[in-house]
């Protein structure tokens, strides 16, 4: 069960940017001034991706979507190894720490054998 738990947090990108349109007409891919135009003109609702004489924009509109989702994947995968990599530096951290102290213990409870035993 633990090992199944594991898994759901080692996901592998299988999306990459070669895929669907990112690479299959990747010269196609806009610029990003008319990608952020392109966007523009779909939140005011200009671009009508129903109809035959916006289907070049409509083309360009999705591959700058596709090739942002691409960016936003890479972004959370790369966050999301920070974070266990950072867990495992502080992982490794407390167990020094204790470390530390189990051998500081020892070492004062054997001084004190010590000096107790050869002082009497």
């Amino acid at each position: 069960m633990a090992a199944q738990e594991n898994k759901q947090y080692n996901f592998e990108l299988s999306y990459t940017p070669y895929d669907f349109y990112y690479s299959t007409n990747r010269e196609d891919l806009p610029k990003e001034q008319i990608c952020a135009y392109l966007e523009k003109e779909k939140q005011d609702g200009n671009l009508f991706c129903g109809k035959d004489s916006t289907a070049e924009d409509c083309y360009k509109y999705e591959l700058c979507h596709n090739k942002h989702l691409v960016n936003k994947m890479y972004e959370q995968r790369n966050q999301h190894l920070t974070s266990e990599e950072m867990y495992d530096d502080m992982y490794k951290k407390y167990q020094f720490a204790i470390l530390k102290t189990v051998n500081l213990t020892a070492g004062i409870v054997g001084s004190l054998v010590f000096i107790y035993y050869y002082n009497k």
